[in-house]
């Protein structure tokens, strides 16, 4: 099979029946006109293999651009060379999901080696890595720049790590000389959004969407239980007693809690809670008032029709409802606006975080949303991270801040696109700094029908990133 890919069959799909041991190795795919393309689904077998990697961008997948499912990795490989990862050496918009890793990666040059447990480099727009674990060991003394998840990202990768979970070790430099450091979970955090993910031993720098557990929340099956969330999609499984950590393979046991539930499946009083493979105690129904449940916040799903895949927004509730949704992990929702909807003195959530950058489309239908912000901190707007696209909208209201990089419609982009809007939003600014725009070297005007190209001015956008990115604004005042 790898021998099929690596000839130029890059779209073949493959399914693992056994568990393999990959003695004469060679990696699946390459970084050049060979990445793989196809569906492996390891259906819940192992690959082991030990080799040697002599030339970057290395692991069982060398270069991947479809999906890898269901696999468990084990072995060790030795190198001398930058970008090695366990399963995956460099991810072009590829998906990597319900995988485990044990790889051990021995690294013996003085290096800025983009090593992880998973996967080495993210190179292109799209990478999807979520349900993975890494307890594997990176041995690296004399190198520097490493992650257990993603070694590295390169500009506009815009890659997203979801419940994924390192219980391993690193071994390296920590103090290597370079802007971009190493990461518990992924490195460069400004392309790389981490959410729901854990580690029990940190690496140099905390990830933003991560939090670290003890050996014992792993062993207990608690962290297993954590990472399922509410417990309506069950994506991690734990034989207790049997498996060591939690894996995200059906063939082991569910996790159950018990104790004092609330409706998100927590404690609903800070008491503790026990966990086991019986079920012993059903969760309580949420209680839903304009789409938010009153006791912690889970939205309603139904809360909004859904037409030609965009969510349709009337009313004041249904935008706070999908602002909430969006920062609750769908940052990839459509919406359409199908009337003026004004949100003065409305108590909302700006939409996007740092974990979930916003990569849907908004449709503002050339209604007009009016807005009353007052800016928390700096990085602030109606949307306050955006990958996606904010298009035919008139925005409308009035915006207080105290913190630079503020915008009335966004925070921070990143590569994404505002087109035919309207912004006369009024700012009034308490910043004592002088006010600056950001640098931004690839940021382009593109019209686009019916509106007119005009200008982008610095109360609209608070900052915009040097990645791909397409803007169209009309008017904005400052006072």
């Amino acid at each position: 099979f790898a021998l099929a890919v690596n000839e130029g069959n890059t779209e073949l799909d493959a399914v693992l029946n056994a568990d393999v041991e990959f003695e004469d190795f060679v990696k699946i795919g390459d970084i050049g006109d060979h990445k793989y393309a196809g569906t492996f689904d390891g259906k819940f077998h192992c690959i082991t293999y030990n080799a040697t990697a002599t030339a970057a961008s290395f692991g069982l997948f060398g270069g991947l651009s479809g999906t890898v499912k269901n696999l468990k990795v084990d072995g060790t490989i030795t190198t001398g060379v930058n970008k090695v990862g366990g399963i995956v050496g460099e991810c072009f918009a590829g998906t990597i999901e319900n995988c485990y890793s044990s790889v051990d990666i021995i690294g013996t040059a003085v290096i800025d080696a983009c090593y992880a447990g998973i996967c080495a480099r993210c190179s292109a727009a799209g990478v999807v890595i979520r349900n993975c674990i890494y307890d594997g060991n990176i041995d690296a003394p004399g190198a520097g720049n490493m992650a257990s998840i993603v070694g590295w990202a390169g500009d506009g990768c815009n890659a997203t790590v979801t419940s994924c979970v390192f219980t391993g070790t690193i071994n390296g430099d920590a103090a290597y000389p370079n802007e971009n450091v190493s990461y518990t979970i992924a490195r460069r955090p400004t392309v790389v959004s981490v959410s729901n993910c854990y580690y029990v031993n940190e690496w140099v720098t905390y990830n933003e969407g991560s939090e670290q557990v003890t050996e014992e929340q792993v062993e207990s099956g608690e962290l297993c239980y954590m990472l399922n969330g509410d417990q309506t999609e069950i994506t991690w499984w734990q034989t207790l007693g049997t498996d060591p950590v939690p894996v995200p393979f059906s063939n082991s046991k569910q996790v159950y809690a018990a104790g004092n539930l609330n409706c998100d499946g927590q404690s609903a009083d800070g008491s503790e809670l026990t966990y086991s493979n019986t079920k012993t105690q059903d969760i309580p129904d949420h209680q839903y008032k304009d789409g938010i449940c009153v006791n912690c916040g889970k939205i309603d799903p139904s809360m909004a029709p859904v037409v030609d895949g965009f969510y349709q927004l009337e009313n004041a509730d249904q935008f706070v409802w999908f602002a909430n949704m969006v920062n609750q992990g769908n940052n990839t929702a459509n919406a359409k606006m199908l009337e003026d909807i004004d949100l003065t003195g409305v108590d909302f959530t700006v939409i996007g975080t740092s974990a979930n950058h916003y990569k849907g489309i908004f449709d503002g239908n050339y209604k007009t949303l009016t807005i009353e912000l007052n800016a928390e901190t700096s990085s602030w707007g109606l949307f306050r991270y955006l990958d996606g696209t904010i298009q035919n909208l008139h925005l409308d209201g009035t915006l207080y801040t105290e913190w630079n990089k503020v915008g009335p419609l966004v925070g921070e982009i990143f590569g994404g696109k505002v087109l035919n809007v309207a912004c006369t939003v009024e700012v009034t600014s308490g910043f004592v700094a002088v006010p600056t725009v950001p640098s931004c070297r690839t940021v382009s005007s593109q019209a686009a029908s019916p509106a007119p190209t005009t200008t982008v001015q610095p109360s609209s956008v608070g900052r915009a990133h040097c990645r791909p990115s397409q803007i169209v604004l009309s008017l904005a005042r400052l006072r």
